[in-house]
């Protein structure tokens, strides 16, 4: 039978249990490494362990087997408490360590509510942030029939994070437009129109844009919007508005609608913001793009005109409104008035009606009452005169 000896554990090897000797058959066997150059936690329980198996005959030996058996399972105790704190554990960015922890003294319901409050902060921290603005995505179909009202089209409203964002950029298909189609991109609440409140006193970048150029520009030009990027730019009390894409024959027109056509240096900053961060082969050229107030265009002053006829007409048609849901409600009121009165009427009839039919009851008991007076008055005086 092979003698086995003792695992020797000094204070360093107590430190670091991966120092441990194994010594077995009167030859010392280190503990073996992993590819990292760390030692193998799981080799080194392998070999105290195969060497607790070859102990199982040492018990046959009596007393002095029984103490090396106790002294040497006390160190492979030591070993084993002194490795599970080297067990890997996952660490996440602002998350405390998830280890596996078999002391842990939690139970399954709690463990299972741990890592849902995990799981769920994670998902916070990679869910990315909306958008500053909401913003329309509008589809103008030319047509020499229509008025431009009538022509444009909601497609997406409120896009509020960058996946509806790019689930319609990449969706809408910007190649099938006819010409003079046009599509538009605006913060909610200001429709594509010169005679919008927050567009009438401002202006616009146009960029004439080569046709196999002009997604891309168009796009790049949306995420500086969204993006806020021009905001540093502008002067206070201005604002983008929204952006335009217009088809044309052998190019496309790119607008930047912003709120004040005034301010120089909100103009100026941005086409600043636009060649600073446009890719190099998509810079404009010399003389391929302009700024021009709403005001400036020939037919502004046509459609302010009617938008403000528009919007007169639409006022009065609201009072109008307002003023024949008066009379109804005042006529129903007057009818309901009209029915309480003959329900009031009706019930002072039946009132009457009922103190008529009282009355009478009354003089017929009455009356009855004077026939039996008659009738005793007739029998007192029969008695009388029989006796």
């Amino acid at each position: 039978m092979a003698s086995s000896a003792a695992v020797i554990l000094s204070p360093v090897t107590t430190k670091f249990p991966f120092l441990a000797l194994h010594k077995l058959e009167g030859r010392a066997a280190k503990v073996p490494k992993g590819a990292t150059g760390k030692p193998q936690v799981s080799a080194l329980v392998d070999l105290v362990q195969v060497e607790l198996t070859d102990l199982g005959q040492v018990n046959l030996l009596g007393e002095q087997g029984a103490k090396i058996t106790n002294r040497r399972c006390q160190a492979f105790s030591k070993v084993r408490a002194a490795t599970m704190s080297r067990f890997p554990s996952l660490m996440v960015n602002g998350l405390s360590s998830v280890s596996e922890d078999p002391t842990s003294a939690t139970t399954p319901t709690e463990r299972t509510a741990e890592r849902e409050d995990k799981r769920l902060a994670m998902l916070r921290r990679m869910r990315p942030p909306p958008l500053k603005y909401a913003w329309n995505f509008y589809h103008d179909k030319h047509s020499d029939t229509k008025s431009y009202d009538e022509r444009i089209t909601l497609v997406v409203e409120n896009i509020l994070t960058l996946k509806p964002f790019w689930g319609t950029i990449n969706n809408f298909p910007m190649h099938a437009l006819k010409l003079k189609d046009s599509v538009h991109f605006f913060k909610r609440g200001i429709k594509p129109v010169w005679e919008d409140s927050r567009n009438i006193n401002g202006g616009a970048w146009t960029f004439r844009v080569p046709k196999d150029k002009s997604e891309q520009f168009w796009q790049e030009l949306l995420m500086l919007a969204i993006g806020e990027q021009f905001a540093a730019n502008l002067e206070p009390r201005d604002d983008i508005c929204g952006l335009s894409y217009i088809t044309r024959y052998n190019s496309n027109l790119l607008t930047i609608w912003n709120r004040n056509g005034s301010s120089q240096p909100s103009i100026d900053g941005i086409l600043t913001t636009v060649t600073s961060h446009l890719s190099p082969d998509l810079q404009p050229k010399p003389g391929s793009f302009h700024y021009k107030k709403h005001s400036e265009h020939a037919g502004f002053e046509a459609a302010v005109a009617k938008a403000r006829a528009d919007a007169k007409e639409k006022i009065e048609r609201s009072e109008a409104a307002i003023e024949r849901s008066e009379a109804v409600q005042k006529k129903n009121q007057e009818e309901e008035a009209e029915k309480e009165k003959a329900t009031d009427v009706e019930s002072e009839n039946e009132a009457l009606v009922t103190e008529e039919e009282g009355n009478q009851a009354m003089l017929k008991d009455a009356e009855g009452d004077e026939d039996v007076e008659k009738k005793m008055a007739v029998s007192i005086g029969e008695e009388s005169e029989q006796s």
